[in-house]
C-alpha cells in the first residue's frame, strides 16, 4: 500500500513538474520579449517566439490565458518588423487570434488578469493589419488585402463598443480600402456593402457612386444603378465623371438628344476633356450630322492627337461622305460626263481629307482591319497603287 501511494505521489509530482516546466517556457518567452524591448535585438524576439510556440502546444499551458496574452504580445512585435517578411508575414493575424483566445479563456473567470490588456493589444494591431493589407494590395493579392482590411474594421468595431461613444468614429480609409480590395478580387457582396456604407456616410468621392452603380448594372439591376448615380449627381452636381456615366446610359438607351444635352453640360464643366468631345462627335455621327461630328472629333484630336478612335472616326466621316458621292455618280446617265466628273472630283477630295486620319490611325494601331480596308480603298481610288498593294499584303 505504501508503495502504491509512493507511485501515485510520484506521478502527480511528474505532472506538476511538467506543467511547471511548460509555464517556465512561457516565463522564458516573457524574459526574451522584455530583453527585446530593451535592446531591440531581433534575435531576442525570435527566442521569445520559439519558447511561446512550444508552450502553446502543450495541453497544460494552452489552457492558461497568460500563454495566449504573451503570444499576442510577441507576435504583435513580430508584425512590426516590416523589413523582415519571413518573421512579420501573418504575425498580425496570429497576434489577433492569440489575444482573442486570452479573452475567451477568461470569460468564465471572476478575476480577469489579462482581458483588459489583451483587448488593448487587439486595438493596437489595427495599423499592422492596415499596413499588411496595403502591401498585399500593391502586390495585387487583393483577397489577402481584403482579409487584412476587414480585420481593421472588426477591431474598430470592437473599439467603438468599448468606448464611451458607442457610435465611435468610423475609419473611412479602412472602409474604402476594404471596398476596393473586395471589388478587385470579385467579392461583390462585400464590395457593395462597403461602397454603400461610404455612400451613406456621404464620403467625398464621386467614384464611390460610379463603382457601386457599376456593380448593380453588371448584375442587371439598371434601376438601382440609375438610382445610385442620381444620388451621386445630387451630391456632386459638377462632377464630369458622373455626367459621363449618365451619358453612356442615355446613349445605350438610344436617347441621343438627351445624351448630347448632358455632354454639353459636361463640357462646360470640363472643357479640356478629349473623351467628351469624342463622345459628342460619335453622337452627332450617329444622328447623321456630319458637320458637327467632324467639328467635335477635331476638337477631341486637338486635345489628344494620339487617339486611335478619334482619328479613325474622323477619317470614317470623310470616307462615308466620299462613298456617298461615288454612289451618286454611279447612278448618273452615261452621257452626263460633267456631273460625273464633278462628283468624282468631290469624292476624291473627301478621300484625300480622310487619308491623313487613317494613316495616323495606322501608325497608332497597325493591326486594325477596318482601318486597313479603308486605307487600301482610298489608295486605290487615288491611284496610289504601290501603297494599296502594301496594305493588301498586310491584310493577308
Amino acid at each position: 500500500m505504501k508503495n502504491l501511494l509512493l507511485v501515485l505521489l510520484l506521478l502527480v509530482g511528474l505532472g506538476f513538474n511538467e506543467a511547471s516546466a511548460q509555464m517556465g517556457k512561457v516565463q522564458s518567452a516573457i524574459t526574451y520579449l522584455t530583453e527585446y524591448h530593451v535592446t531591440q535585438d531581433v534575435k531576442e524576439l525570435v527566442k521569445a517566439k520559439e519558447y511561446i510556440d512550444i508552450a502553446e502546444g502543450h495541453e497544460k499551458s494552452m489552457l492558461e490565458s497568460k500563454t495566449w496574452y504573451y503570444k499576442g504580445q510577441i507576435y504583435a512585435a513580430l508584425s512590426g518588423l516590416a523589413d523582415n517578411k519571413e518573421l512579420s508575414e501573418g504575425a498580425s493575424l496570429a497576434a489577433y487570434e492569440a489575444y482573442q483566445k486570452a479573452v475567451d479563456l477568461e470569460k468564465s473567470e471572476k478575476r480577469k488578469k489579462h482581458t483588459k490588456d489583451a483587448m488593448n493589444g487587439l486595438f493596437l494591431l489595427s495599423p499592422s493589419f492596415y499596413n499588411e493589407g496595403y502591401a498585399f494590395f500593391k502586390d495585387q493579392k487583393y483577397k489577402e488585402a481584403y482579409g487584412n482590411f476587414a480585420k481593421v474594421l472588426e477591431i474598430n468595431g470592437m473599439a467603438a463598443k468599448t468606448s464611451k461613444d458607442a457610435g465611435g468614429s468610423v475609419d473611412t480609409n479602412a472602409v474604402l480600402a476594404a471596398a476596393y480590395a473586395a471589388d478587385k478580387c470579385g467579392m461583390k457582396p462585400e464590395a457593395k456593402k462597403h461602397y454603400t456604407h461610404l455612400m451613406d456616410m456621404k464620403y467625398e468621392d464621386a467614384a464611390i457612386f460610379q463603382s457601386l452603380a457599376r456593380l448593380y448594372r453588371d448584375e442587371g439591376d439598371a434601376a438601382k444603378a440609375d438610382e445610385i448615380l442620381a444620388k451621386g449627381r445630387e451630391m456632386f452636381p459638377d462632377n464630369s465623371a458622373l455626367i459621363i456615366d449618365e451619358i453612356n446610359r442615355l446613349l445605350a438607351e438610344g436617347k441621343d438628344d438627351e445624351a448630347v444635352s448632358k455632354m454639353e453640360e459636361a463640357i462646360k464643366l470640363d472643357p479640356e476633356n478629349a473623351t467628351l468631345y469624342f463622345a459628342m462627335g460619335a453622337a452627332f455621327d450617329k444622328k447623321g450630322d456630319a458637320e458637327r461630328a467632324i467639328e467635335n472629333y477635331q476638337k477631341s484630336l486637338d486635345l489628344k492627337p494620339d487617339s486611335f478612335d478619334a482619328n479613325y472616326n474622323l477619317g470614317a466621316v470623310y470616307y462615308n461622305q466620299a462613298a456617298e458621292k461615288t454612289k451618286e455618280a454611279s447612278t448618273l446617265d452615261l452621257n452626263d460626263q460633267a456631273n460625273y466628273d464633278r462628283l468624282k472630283g468631290e469624292s476624291d477630295e473627301l478621300f484625300k481629307k480622310a487619308l491623313p486620319f487613317f494613316e495616323k490611325a495606322l501608325a497608332l494601331n497597325g493591326e486594325d482591319r477596318n482601318n486597313l480596308i479603308a486605307l487600301k480603298e482610298i489608295y486605290a481610288r487615288l491611284n496610289m497603287f504601290d501603297k494599296a498593294k502594301e496594305i493588301g499584303e498586310k491584310l493577308k
